[in-house]
């Protein structure tokens, strides 16, 4: 059987989609009806998740590890009105913020395909956070991605409640991105920019996850868009769907035309969006400006005017981890690497090659490459 060419999905394939899942069919069983890949199906239904906090009939949402052992009674939220009738606090859709013995429990079935709450028997009875493939709202978010309008942040309201479920709940009101940055710190954004050595030479690609100042960056021959993507998608293949779009789900770059392929960094090759690419304003280089100050510490190594087709990727590497463990003030005196540890988790670190060097170890001066 000859599969389809066409790798973008239409609203009713999309459909067709969701209703097997309601049915139980396998990612390949799907693929046979509409003459796609099953990875073309998974990726598909992984890329479009919606995330529903919601309990089952007479009974709250509370995914709490404990609660079918819960010993707190009313006393955990100051405010808790449960004290008075002595109902236990499991059976509440508040405490879980508030209580220190909290611990978040995930339905195992989710960490495999079909990766969804579609079709699951027990979803009427479960009250942990849900996860569902629904064809319209797939469908929206992908025409979203395809639109060509990349000018300028400002949204309209409309747009706005189309983004994916990893993006959506930062951008509400039609207000720019960088508003939403300032006003959403916690929220996992990385920057975009790039560091060059001499006209027309080799250049760097810097990725900074703003939240723990973390930097990246990779060794290019050219400064094009394709050895932009070439990176991201590199990136993609290594971290896999889940660790990537948990550290890269919002992207800021200048109008470089290094960055001028949107859909590239957004999209993998099968249009399963990953990622959402935003631009800074014309002439306004300091709406990333955390990037900008953390280029001070690769100058400090390699000077302006430098060629940077002398070094390796390794040789790279080895500076961004010099740059990564140095402690800041600013962080508590932590450093870049302890801090994207404790948001993000080490295993994503070993996968990104970043290693941890001790203080009296870190060198942050020209002779730190030299005979590397």
């Amino acid at each position: 059987m000859n599969m389809n060419k066409n790798k973008h999905l239409i609203l009713d394939e999309r459909y067709v989609i969701e209703h097997s899942l309601n049915e139980n069919m396998s990612f390949k069983a799907i693929g046979k009806q509409i003459l796609k890949d099953c990875t073309t199906v998974s990726k598909e239904v992984k890329s479009h998740i919606v995330f529903e906090k919601k309990g089952a009939p007479y009974k709250p949402f509370n995914d709490c590890l404990n609660r079918r052992h819960c010993s707190h009674h009313g006393y955990v939220c100051i405010s808790c009105e449960r004290h008075k009738s002595r109902n236990k606090c499991s059976v509440c859709d508040h405490c879980t913020t508030s209580c220190a013995d909290y611990s978040k429990e995930e339905c195992p079935k989710l960490s495999k395909a079909p990766y969804v709450c579609n079709g699951c028997d027990m979803s009427n009875n479960c009250t942990l956070e849900k996860r569902f493939y629904k064809a319209l709202v797939a469908q929206k978010e992908y025409e979203l991605v395809r639109s060509e309008s990349r000018s300028g942040f400002n949204l309209c309201e409309d747009e706005l409640k189309q983004l994916d479920s990893v993006i959506s709940p930062l951008l509400k009101n039609g207000q720019s991105i960088h508003h939403i940055i300032a006003n959403n710190p916690s929220q996992p954004v990385a920057e975009f920019d790039s560091i060059e050595g001499i006209k027309g030479g080799s250049v760097l690609l810097t990725i900074h996850f703003v939240l723990p100042k973390l930097q990246l960056a990779f060794l290019r021959d050219a400064n094009d868009s394709k050895s932009v993507t070439d990176i991201f998608d590199a990136l993609y293949k290594l971290l896999g769907f889940e660790n990537f779009t948990k550290i890269l789900p919002i992207c800021l770059a200048d109008n470089g035309t290094e960055f001028s392929d949107p859909f590239g960094i957004e999209a993998d090759s099968d249009g399963v969006i990953r990622s959402r690419l935003f631009y800074c304003d014309p002439s306004s280089p300091g709406q990333k400006g955390v990037c900008e100050n953390n280029h001070e510490f690769i100058r400090r190594i390699i000077p302006k005017s430098t060629d940077l087709g002398q070094y390796t990727q390794s040789q790279i590497d080895i500076m961004m981890d010099h740059i990564n463990s140095y402690e800041s003030p600013e962080l508590g005196d932590k450093s870049p690497y302890e801090m994207f540890e404790f948001y993000y988790g080490k295993e994503i670190l070993d996968l990104l090659g970043v290693h941890k060097i001790v203080p009296n170890e870190i060198i942050l001066k020209p002779e730190l490459l030299k005979n590397r």
